[in-house]
């Protein structure tokens, strides 16, 4: 039975997009839309062209790109539909429960529970850098799951599984038998994407890759996925029942976008180190306040409130009258979503409450913005928690 519920992050993002715009927006995890000069030269006949293939030119140079060969990428109009793609065409081989990582980033779980999917959760430890629990690896296996969904890079966190998690990882899938389903919409920011990613690691994976988080082109909508030959044509198979194709403007933007790849990987790549160095500036100086795990690439991190500084903001901001409408948060009692609407109220500095990860004392920090305005950003915050503390 479907069972197609509201994905409560996404129907957040759609409220703030529709609202007056936070004066310092630190939610966006991807990079803001570069200069757009390079697509007026784009033949208006591209914008209709019709390309039924499944493997259509630009899917193959990104193949070749990758190392694989061209009947092992196909195109899908976003990454949202890819994770759905790749989990319909598991269902159509086998039935049992998905793992998914936690803290997650929620059409992870939301997607699988559509599709009337069991949801088991392999917790990914915040202290640990956000490793993967070894401990956990005994039951999951046990309970014969059919694939294994998550970020890599890690959507909350930014961290990347280290050779351990790997090593974890093919015991895991040697033993349960498991598809690997890699979102992989942040590789780029990692200077070695070779190294990085899963596509080659291990015997059964498909790997979801984007021109939305690096390339700042979100609303293009183009998503690549990636896996065996025989993977492949079965998720063309199941596209014939939905998307059918890559609409012809989206292709022609994301062919001439994939023509300056290097061009935009670099852009990212800098204003993730710009934005690194304030970010550790600020945990220094906020020590006590808040902890967080850095990780060495990307835009986005997941910082926790101390114990103290957590019951002081939430405190101090149900006194303000902060409230959050019943439904709005993925089934967790509103925490840091407090704190965070009267941070917005008052300074015009907005977060990603960490409800939508499954984490009520944290928050999601996207920090590819202006140095300038992040360090705004990152003193408003502090200056605001202080303050609090001393109220509370």
């Amino acid at each position: 039975m479907f069972d197609f519920d509201r994905i409560c992050y996404l129907r957040w993002v759609r409220e703030m997009a529709a609202a007056e715009p936070a004066r310092v927006p630190l939610t966006y995890s991807g990079m803001f839309p570069p200069a757009l000069d390079w697509l007026e030269g784009i033949p208006p006949s591209e914008l209709v062209e019709f390309d039924g293939s499944d493997h259509p030119a630009l899917a193959r140079d990104m193949a070749a790109e990758w190392g694989l060969g061209g009947e092992q990428v196909t195109l899908v109009p976003g990454s949202h539909w890819s994770i759905m793609l790749c989990l319909m065409q598991r269902l159509d081989e086998v039935d049992g429960p998905v793992v998914v990582e936690e803290p997650a980033y929620e059409p992870l779980w939301r997607i699988c529970e559509a599709l009337g999917l069991q949801v088991l959760r392999w917790p990914r430890l915040r202290q640990n850098e956000f490793a993967l629990d070894p401990e956990r690896l005994e039951e999951l296996v046990a309970a014969r799951p059919s694939a294994f969904l998550f970020s890599h890079p890690h959507n909350p966190s930014g961290a990347t599984f280290s050779p351990a998690d790997r090593e974890l990882l093919r015991e895991f899938q040697e033993r349960s038998g498991a598809l690997l389903i890699s979102d992989e919409v942040y590789l780029e920011f990692e200077d070695d994407q070779a190294a990085a990613t899963l596509m080659h690691a291990f015997q059964d994976t498909l790997v979801i890759r984007s021109f939305t988080k690096v390339m700042g082109l979100g609303p293009v909508r183009c998503s690549a996925i990636a896996g065996s030959a025989p993977r492949i044509a079965h998720l063309a198979r199941i596209a014939d029942y939905s998307h059918v194709m890559l609409p012809a403007p989206t292709r022609a933007v994301a062919t001439r976008a994939w023509q300056r790849r290097a061009e935009l990987w670099a852009r990212a790549r800098e204003a993730a180190r710009l934005g690194r160095v304030e970010v550790q500036e600020w945990l220094g100086r906020a020590d006590g306040l808040v902890e967080a795990y850095l990780p060495g690439s990307g835009i986005i991190c997941f910082p926790r409130l101390t114990a103290p500084a957590h019951a002081a903001a939430v405190k101090v901001a149900r006194r303000r009258g902060a409230t959050v409408e019943p439904g709005r948060l993925p089934g967790l009692e509103p925490s840091a979503a407090l704190w965070i609407e009267d941070l917005m109220q008052r300074t015009g500095i907005q977060l990603t409450p960490g409800e939508f990860f499954g984490d009520g004392q944290a928050f999601r920090l996207g920090f590819g913005i202006e140095p300038e305005l992040l360090r705004t950003g990152l003193q408003g915050i502090e200056t605001w928690l202080r303050q609090a503390m001393e109220e509370a």
